[in-house]
């Protein structure tokens, strides 16, 4: 029987082998061999061991003559060459002709030889069917071996249009009555997912023996219906048959896909009454302890694996992702170092499953031994293995390393991309996570449901709204996926934080499917963040109606009364809580040492070591405070707290010297130049509000500290040198402070001895003495830990800041008033008749520099944002406070300059204090708030500065007794306590010490302050927030708005080189005059 249509004639490749069939008959050739030799070479044929003695043996057959036993030695050398095992494993092509070659050139060839020659070949379909092909062609009819040999090939390599071909013949041969070929058949089919055939062959089989309910519930769980597959099963045990060790483990398996305990529990309880020794089978007890551990029976699956006489490596990789599943990451990297310790090589599940585990609990150092242990195994960071480092190299912090395994790896896939993007959206690379999208089509890679929750995230965080809505409708428009609920909670969250509450809102009510908890809490925390109290209700009551029980709204919520000053009702919401006995979810912390994972809960104190911790963090503590570092605590200051604290910042000493400053430049210039540093420092604080965040203004990353924004939006070049600015204005800043305090303490002393010898009496003072008691008490005062942090400070500062600047501007006031005039001149100062025009000029330009000194509020304004409320948005309401503080300055700054200098002309004096002597205790008032404030404020500047320079000797020498801590107990106090280094006394006061030094030599008031004034102005004032604003508002190089910043820019720096020219020439012309640490005040 031939197939005329569905099956053709194959092409087999020709041999130069002769078979004894093929030689002409001889007639009484003496040559013939004997019946004795027959035999004997029958034996040698039945005895062979290996291929190159069966060619051999061929030779020999074909140069004997034929006889009528030829045959018999054809059928037993292919018997022979084909039941040699290890000659087809594994196949080789070339003995596979040889002994395809031998079977074509038989002429009398039976069934059973091709079935044998089939079964060998089944590993590939094609060859198995071409061979199936010839031996119709020779007319040999296969038998019921034949078919399932070939059905078996089809299957290995999902040849459905072949197999049909083969069903259809057996249809033609009746072959579907043999319960062997219809269970060959529904592997087929199974194999090839068409389950209604498996279904109908099943029901149609003559006899339905194991294998056919075995292939049937294997088939309904590869289709994803395990249901099915646990009816069948029940089903097969109502037939009265008794299941075998392979359907018991696919069973288990449907039950681990079904996560049903109970039904797990029951099939093992049947094993247990048919006695099946799950002992002796390693892959039953795998598959139990997967079952367990997938159904959330974690304890009894660790007792059956711990029971379990042989492990393999499928039942540690079991045990290790079957907890990691579970959550129980520590177990699983538990379980991982027991395999490691039996000597048992992980696999690439094994590898996945402990990364996996790494990624979750941040164990960066074992998640980097596994990918050296990867490199030293020569194995493939590609696929799965190179998809879970880039996930845990992500989860742990570590995402430049990521990164450079995402960029390693030869075969991505949408799980490679999509690992990368949330990993960047999570550190907020954001601009790198959607260029990395981007490159998806050009790969061919079309992202799933996930990789659009990450971008989307992405635009979330960085307040991309534009591009957020063209990815969420390129979703079903160019990818044709449908949102689901989590792309929806996203857009409401990127609308919220972008402020579009109104919008979100809208987007909520055209939602096709129903919100959930996390749309409504995207909301509520929307509502939150921009003060939207009563929408916050409304929406709290729809997040209880589909997450009543949940923590996180209730907290929210209260916060959210909190932030608008609503404590009573902030109050019921934790009372509500407490009532529905809902607690809030403890805060937790873990840290790896030494490859183990320490876990810490709030206000847990169960670990072990807990003493020693606790010790610990207040050694941290101390060593904090020596550093002067600071707790970074923001969101506690509103528009008008903010407001006073950038008026005591910025109303300073340098103030004193305003008057002095507009006498320079005349009663034209003076109060215009007054004015427009106002002007430029309003304007530029404003654009400094917006770098506060970054990239976006609003939602994006806080930068607590102007130097931080500057490496953020600049770079670290640019960090080095404004670092290297600011710590040289406050160097430069302790030292004017010394030098005003010694003026202050000298006009004290003057003013008294003016008072009681009279006004012509000569009242000169040393200010030596006076900057060393200074520079003493500061030594003392740097040794105290803290003290930048005492409120009582910052209370006294602005009291004394105000006090003295109030007392000169009302003396000033007086003096005009007895004087019945204005003094002064319109243009530059004539101060006295004797000086060189040059000399004026130079001091007009220093002028400049003390009123720049005035104006430092740029400086200070991120770290005073830093406190405000994250609600409204920060820069919106330090915008307002910067507009308060510039104009309430400026009207302070020109009401004193203007009416000092009408009051005393020309010839106002440097320090306008000291020009006043009646009445004296007035006087003596003003001075002595002067020092007081400057001995506080020494610190404030001195405390980074010390920082700075102990950090450096701290890390260059961290074991040197030089830093080491000495803690001295107060007596009579338990919390009383003082912590001291030998760094920081001598490093200190060495500090303190050169700085008096070099106040002795140069205590020159108005050029120290002219001085401080150019050198901060331009760059840290101007240069830096205008470069910070031109990268974080993304504005064109080239367009009108960079050149009139470019422009504004220019004549600062002119104003800072002009100031510093003429301060640094004030400085020598008073070296000139003044003899070294000899100094008169």
């Amino acid at each position: 029987m031939r197939m005329a249509t569905a099956l053709s004639q194959p092409t087999t490749p020709t041999t130069t082998i002769y078979s004894a069939s093929k030689t002409p008959p001889p007639q009484n050739n003496p040559n013939s061999i004997s019946s004795q030799q027959e035999l004997s070479l029958l034996s040698k044929l039945h005895y062979c061991k290996s291929v190159s003695q069966l060619k051999q043996i061929h030779a020999f057959i074909i140069k004997t003559p034929r006889s009528q036993t030829h045959h018999i030695y054809a059928k037993k050398l292919i018997y022979s060459l084909l039941q040699l095992n290890h000659f087809f494993s594994p196949p080789n092509d070339k003995n596979l002709n040889y002994a395809h070659s031998l079977v074509k050139q038989w002429d009398k060839p039976d069934v059973y030889a091709y079935n044998a020659l089939i079964q060998r070949m089944s590993s590939t379909s094609m060859q198995s069917f071409h061979l199936y092909q010839e031996m119709l062609i020779k007319g040999i009819i296969p038998d019921t071996y034949t078919i399932p040999f070939v059905l078996k090939a089809c299957s290995h390599s999902m040849s459905l249009w072949e197999g049909q071909q083969i069903h259809a013949h057996c249809i033609k041969m009746f072959f579907t009555e043999n319960v062997y070929v219809n269970n060959t058949l529904m592997r087929l089919y199974a194999v090839c997912g068409m389950l209604d055939v498996v279904e109908k062959l099943f029901e149609q089989g003559p006899v339905r023996d194991l294998v056919s309910w075995t292939t049937l519930i294997q088939a309904y769980l590869k289709m994803g219906f395990p249901i099915d597959a646990v009816s069948a099963f029940f089903r097969m045990c109502q037939a009265n048959l008794r299941p075998d060790n392979m359907i018991l483990v696919v069973v288990l398996s449907a039950c681990s896909k079904l996560g049903d305990l109970s039904l797990g529990r029951k099939i093992h309880e049947y094993m247990v009454q048919l006695k099946v020794n799950v002992d002796s089978d390693v892959f039953l007890g795998n598959a139990l302890v997967d079952m367990y551990l997938k159904c959330g029976e974690a304890g009894f699956a660790r007792h059956m694996f711990d029971k379990m006489p042989v492990k393999n490596v499928v039942s540690w990789n079991s045990m290790i992702s079957g907890l990691a599943q579970q959550g129980q990451f520590k177990e699983a990297l538990d379980v991982f170092r027991r395999m490691q310790k039996v000597g048992l090589k992980p696999d690439d599940f094994t590898l996945v499953a402990v990364l996996n585990s790494c990624a979750n609990l941040g164990m960066l150092d074992l998640g980097k031994w596994v990918h050296a242990y990867i490199d030293r195994s020569h194995l493939r960071a590609d696929g799965f293995i190179g998809n879970a480092l880039v996930d845990m190299y992500a989860k742990s912090g570590s995402i430049d390393q990521a990164l450079r395994v995402f960029q390693a790896m030869k075969l991505r896939d949408v799980y490679s991309y999509t690992a990368m993007i949330v990993g960047l959206a999570m550190h907020g690379e954001v601009e790198s996570a959607l260029s990395i999208f981007s490159e998806m089509p050009r790969t061919g890679i079309k992202p799933d449901e996930v990789t659009f929750v990450g971008v989307l995230s992405a635009c979330s965080h960085a307040g991309l709204v534009k591009e957020g809505r063209r990815y969420f409708e390129d979703m079903s428009k160019v990818y044709n996926l449908e949102p689901q609920v989590e792309h929806y909670g996203c857009m409401v969250d990127l609308l919220g934080r972008a402020g579009l509450i109104s919008e979100a809102q809208e987007f909520i009510q055209n939602m096709p499917i129903a919100p959930d908890a996390f749309v409504w809490g995207a909301l509520l925390g929307a509502c939150k963040m921009h003060a939207k109290v009563e929408l916050g209700e409304s929406v709290m009551e729809k997040l209880l109606e589909v997450e009543p029980r949940k923590d996180g709204a209730y907290t929210l919520m209260s916060n959210m009364y909190s932030s608008a000053n609503r404590w009573r009702d902030a109050l019921k919401w934790r009372k509500a809580m407490k009532e529905r006995n809902i607690k809030k979810t403890p805060g937790c912390s873990s840290i790896e040492v030494d490859g183990l994972v320490h876990e810490f809960r709030k206000g847990e104190k169960a670990h072990p070591k807990v003493k020693e911790l606790y010790k610990l963090l207040e050694a941290m503590n101390g060593h904090l405070r020596n550093y002067g570092n600071l707790v970074h605590i923001n969101g506690l200051c509103t528009l008008w707290t903010a407001t006073a604290h950038a008026f005591t910042a910025v109303v300073g000493a340098g103030i004193l010297a305003l008057p002095w400053s507009v006498a320079q430049l005349g009663w034209i210039l003076g109060p215009f130049v007054l004015v427009f540093f106002a002007i430029v420092t309003y304007y530029i604080a404003s654009l400094l509000c917006d770098c506060y965040r970054t990239p976006d203004p609003v939602t994006g990353k806080r930068n607590y500290t102007y130097i931080y924004a500057v490496r953020e939006l600049l770079g670290p070049r640019s960090e080095l040198i404004c670092g290297i600015l600011q710590y040289s204005i406050l160097w430069g800043t302790m030292i004017g402070y010394t030098v005003t305090t010694a003026i202050s303490i000298a006009a004290v002393k003057r003013s008294t001895c003016f008072h009681d010898k009279g006004h012509n009496a000569k009242c000169g003072v040393s200010g030596n003495l006076y900057m060393l008691i200074y520079g003493a008490i500061e030594i003392f005062l740097s040794q105290c830990p803290n003290l930048e942090k005492v409120a009582i400070l910052s209370v006294i500062a602005a009291v004394t800041s105000f006090a003295y600047a109030l007392i000169a501007l009302c003396l000033s006031t007086a003096k005009l008033s007895s004087n019945h005039e204005f003094k002064g001149s319109l243009m530059v100062a004539m101060v006295g008749n004797t000086e060189a025009t040059s000399e004026r000029f130079w001091q007009a330009f220093q002028a400049l520099g003390n009123i720049a000194l005035a104006y430092t509020y740029c400086m200070l304004l991120l770290e005073i944002q830093d406190t405000l409320k994250s609600v409204p948005a920060e820069n919106k309401v330090m915008k307002r406070v910067s507009l308060y503080v510039v104009v309430g300055t400026a009207f302070f700054y020109i009401s004193l300059g203007c009416i000092g200098y009408a009051a005393f002309g020309n010839d106002v004096p440097g320090n306008i204090l000291s020009g006043f002597y009646e009445p004296f205790w007035l006087v003596d008032m003003a001075n002595i708030a002067v020092i007081i404030h400057l001995i506080g404020a020494y610190q404030v500047y001195a405390q980074p500065v010390f920082a700075i320079n102990e950090k450096w000797i701290g890390s260059r020498w961290p074991t040197s007794s030089f830093n080491k801590i000495y803690t001295i107990r107060f007596p009579c106090s338990r919390k009383g306590s003082l912590h001291l280094s030998m760094n920081r006394l001598f490093l200190r006061t060495i500090f303190v010490v050169i700085t008096t030094a070099v106040a002795m030599m140069f205590p020159f008031f108005n050029a120290i302050l002219g001085l401080l004034g150019s050198v901060s102005f331009w760059p840290l004032t101007v240069y830096f927030p205008i470069s910070m604003y031109i990268v974080q508002a993304k504005i064109k190089r080239g367009s009108y708005h960079w050149f009139g910043l470019q422009a504004l820019g220019f004549v600062c720096l002119i104003v800072t080189v002009v100031s510093g020219i003429g301060s640094v020439a004030g400085m020598v012309e008073f070296l000139k005059k003044a003899r070294l640490f000899h100094i008169e005040m």
